[in-house]
């Protein structure tokens, strides 16, 4: 597993952005059936979704882009659940939502992800 910086500097070479804080995720529910990790990197203006490369794409350990939020118009909802925490992702103008289950490793940097978001997440029971 990757240390904090390792992943954040990961997530600042893919999106050439200021990245504060990067932790890893999985989809909830995915339309392939596929569950393949995600990266929720925050910069001060923008959260991204960054996906593993696969090997015939670059290195192992690059990032590549999977989807961008304006954090102006980021709806963040965290929800505290048995099986885990989950974070949902709403853009308020196109609708475009992720549902994402936090990874259960102290190395995912999720509740560091999490307490990024705090200024515009709502906590849901």
């Amino acid at each position: 597993m990757e240390s904090a910086s390792e992943m954040a500097a990961g997530a600042c070479r893919a999106t050439g952005d200021e990245i504060l804080v990067a932790g890893l995720f999985t989809p909830r529910a995915a339309a392939d059936g596929g569950r393949q990790p995600l990266v929720v990197a925050v910069s001060p203006t923008r959260v991204y979704l960054l996906r593993r490369r696969s090997c015939d794409d670059g290195p192992e350990d690059a990032l590549a882009l999977a989807h961008t939020f304006d954090r102006r118009r980021l709806a963040a909802t965290i929800h505290t659940r048995r099986d885990g925490r989950t974070l949902t992702l709403e853009d308020t103008w196109t609708g475009e939502r992720f549902e994402l289950v936090g990874a259960r490793t102290p190395e995912a940097h999720v509740t560091a992800t999490m307490h990024a978001l705090s200024d515009l997440h709502e906590l849901a029971s």
